[in-house]
Formats: C-alpha cells, sequence, structure tokens
C-alpha cells in the first residue's frame, strides 16, 4: 500500500514539474543566454535541450556563427572631395560565445533579433554603425578615379581599421572575418573623367 502512494505521489511530482516547466533547444553554433527574475546568468548555455519556468525565467538564442551586415546605398566622399554615387558592402564577423552574456548587458539596445530565424545578432547595432564610420573613413583617404581599381585594398583596409576599432573596448570578443564591396560605382562625372584618362594613356 505504501508502494503504491509512493509510487501514485512520485508520479504527480512528475505532473507538477511539467506543468510549471517548458523546454527548448539551442542550435549547434548559438548560444542561449537565461534571464530569471530580471536577472542575467553570466554563463551562456550550449547548443542542446534546455529548461526553463514560463513565469520565471527566459532563455533567448544568441549566433556565434559568422553574421553579415549589409551596408547599403552609401555615398561617401573620395580623397578627391568627389562623391561616389553608390557604395553596398558587406562585413562579416563572428562573436566569442563566451562573451555573449556579457555583451547582453553591456549592448542592450544594440541586439537584432532575424526575424525567420528569430535568433538574436549580438550587437549587430554597434557593428552597422562602426563598420559605416570605418568605410567613410577609407575611401576618404582614396582618390575616387582610382577607387574602381582598388577595391580589394579597400576592403582590407576596412576590415583592418574595424577590427581595430573593435579592440578599442572589446579585445578578442569580435572577429571581422572578412569585407565584401558588392557595389562601387561612381559618379558620373568622375566616371568621364576615368574614360577620358584611359583614352588618353592609349594615345
Amino acid at each position: 500500500m505504501a508502494a503504491r502512494r509512493f509510487f501514485f505521489g512520485f508520479l504527480a511530482l512528475i505532473a507538477v514539474a511539467i506543468g510549471v516547466t517548458s523546454c527548448g533547444t539551442l542550435e549547434s553554433g548559438n548560444v542561449g543566454i537565461r534571464t530569471t527574475l530580471g536577472k542575467v546568468s553570466s554563463e551562456e548555455l550550449e547548443a542542446g535541450v534546455y529548461f526553463v519556468a514560463p513565469l520565471i525565467s527566459r532563455v533567448q538564442e544568441f549566433s556565434a556563427k559568422e553574421i553579415g551586415v549589409d551596408l547599403n546605398d552609401m555615398t561617401p566622399k573620395a580623397k578627391d572631395n568627389l562623391s561616389l554615387r553608390d557604395l553596398d558592402v558587406t562585413v562579416f564577423y563572428r562573436t566569442n560565445p563566451a562573451s555573449i552574456a556579457d555583451l547582453y548587458v553591456k549592448y542592450a539596445s544594440q541586439h537584432t533579433r532575424d526575424e525567420q530565424s528569430r535568433v538574436f545578432f549580438p550587437a549587430f547595432g554597434l557593428l552597422q554603425r562602426l563598420a559605416r564610420n570605418i568605410i567613410y573613413e577609407e575611401t576618404a583617404r582614396m582618390d575616387s578615379l582610382l577607387m574602381h581599381t582598388r577595391r580589394e585594398e579597400l576592403a582590407g583596409e576596412v576590415q583592418k581599421g574595424l577590427q581595430a576599432e573593435l579592440n578599442k573596448n572589446d579585445k578578442d570578443v569580435f572577429t571581422v572575418t572578412r569585407v565584401v564591396i558588392r557595389q562601387l560605382t561612381t559618379d558620373p562625372a568622375i566616371e568621364k573623367a576615368i574614360q577620358e584618362s584611359v583614352a588618353a594613356q592609349k594615345q
């Protein structure tokens, strides 16, 4: 009799536990940030299954994979004070998984959630702002007549400059993996000058 009571009591306990908890999964390459009663845990959750008490805690999934930041329709000025017509750049970065809990608090308003996967991109707004500033700084060091022939050099300088800027406040946290210049269109006046310059060289 006592054994039966124990068995049914055990089942009831399991039922209660299931009723007040829920579970989720974290994809490989991502980490989870747990918040309990408003307090953020300093330990990131690794990929796999996790449990939460819905009314008390929650877990938000953050990407530690390579993330692309698209910067479109920029019109920076070159060294000769002429503006580009259109510059589109994608900056790719990774975040140290062990630093994401700290970043969650430090850059609370800078994270962006991907609407499709519902995964957060850590400090995305910060990267977006800093990358844009560095791109404008680096294009200002090149002549507009030569910029279209030095795309790889420009990409390399942007990558180096952005990494140095990130290291000032968050050393070993972010890695700028690559920079891709997708579109570089000069002003019609610049294009005409380039054509005239090429024609003069041929003559």
